[in-house]
């Protein structure tokens, strides 16, 4: 019985670790994969294409602003939802430095969106 929780353990900690993600990354990367599914331009995209384009937006963070990052998708969901545009300035103010980086990251991962 503890040789097989420690099996699973060990299974765990090496999925993560191939992912070369912690899990507050992994959560990151889940909340931008929803947003992409829920987006009508990102859902013409490859599902393979939109994890490496969620991968390069998070990759372009520091681990510490994963919580902010997740939800700035969050905002931009709920913004286009309703048929606004998303302005980062219109975030509540802790997250618009996020909200502002964000935007600029959009054009530095958009060839990985497109598979190139």
């Amino acid at each position: 019985m503890i040789h097989s929780k420690i099996r699973v353990v060990a299974g765990i900690a090496a999925v993560v670790a191939s992912l070369g993600t912690t899990p507050a990354r992994a959560d990151a990367t889940d909340t931008c994969l929803d947003y992409a599914a829920h987006n009508d331009m990102m859902k013409a995209v490859p599902a393979a294409n939109r994890e490496k384009w969620c991968g390069c937006v998070v990759g372009k963070f520091a681990a510490s602003d994963d919580e902010a990052l997740s939800d700035v998708f969050d905002a931009q969901e709920a913004e286009e939802a309703r048929g606004h545009a998303f302005i980062p300035s219109m975030l509540p103010p802790d997250l618009v430095p996020v909200g502002n980086r964000y935007t600029e990251v959009l054009g530095q991962c958009l060839a990985v969106l497109l598979g190139q």
